[in-house]
């Protein structure tokens, strides 16, 4: 990596668990970040083929939400210096976020997120694996690597403190931004 070129930030939260919030607080710090990007992932097969490192080419310094959770151990590789923040809500929480924002565009979902309506609907017994799974891989793919990975609960009031103290920046002198906190 050039010394000059800023440190990647992957938010590797799943859907649903504050990324939007985690995206609109690293843009008030500052940091170019794009949220939630399908078609990031025919850029980087792109740029792989091309030999240049995944997510170079598009310009941000963070990127969150789909497809960015799936794709972190192999980003890990790339960027051997860049953070990793896992946003995260508790089980009954996201679900029920789920639940409303599928009802809410379900066009939309069923083109971009990683589950469909349906299978969100079919059961808690469908969802509860992959969420606790999510979080478990991370923790153990990062457990020699604390300095790595922040995991972070907007919904319980985490913010500027935890965010800034881990990416040691500065707390900005403005308010923490809580997208669709309505929502929580």
């Amino acid at each position: 990596m050039h010394e000059k070129e800023p440190h990647k930030i992957f938010g590797i939260g799943m859907e649903r668990t504050g990324t939007a919030t985690l995206i609109r607080a690293l843009s008030i710090l500052g940091i170019s970040a794009l949220h939630r990007a399908p078609y990031v992932l025919g850029v980087i097969e792109t740029e792989k083929k091309l030999g240049v490192r995944p997510l170079l080419t598009l310009g941000y310094q963070a990127y969150a939400d789909h497809p960015i959770p799936e794709l972190y151990q192999e980003l890990d590789g790339y960027y051997p210096k860049a953070k990793f923040i896992a946003t995260f809500r508790d089980f009954d929480s996201w679900f029920k976020s789920k639940l409303s924002y599928y009802a809410w565009d379900k066009k939309m979902v069923e083109g971009v997120a990683g589950i469909s309506p349906e299978r969100v609907k079919q059961s808690r017994k469908t969802c509860l694996p992959m969420h606790t799974n999510h979080y478990n891989t991370v923790k153990s793919y990062f457990k020699d690597r604390p300095d790595d990975l922040l995991t972070i609960d907007f919904t319980r009031g985490e913010g500027w403190k935890e965010l800034c103290g881990f990416l040691n920046i500065e707390v900005p002198k403005v308010d923490f931004p809580w997208c669709h906190k309505t929502r929580w």
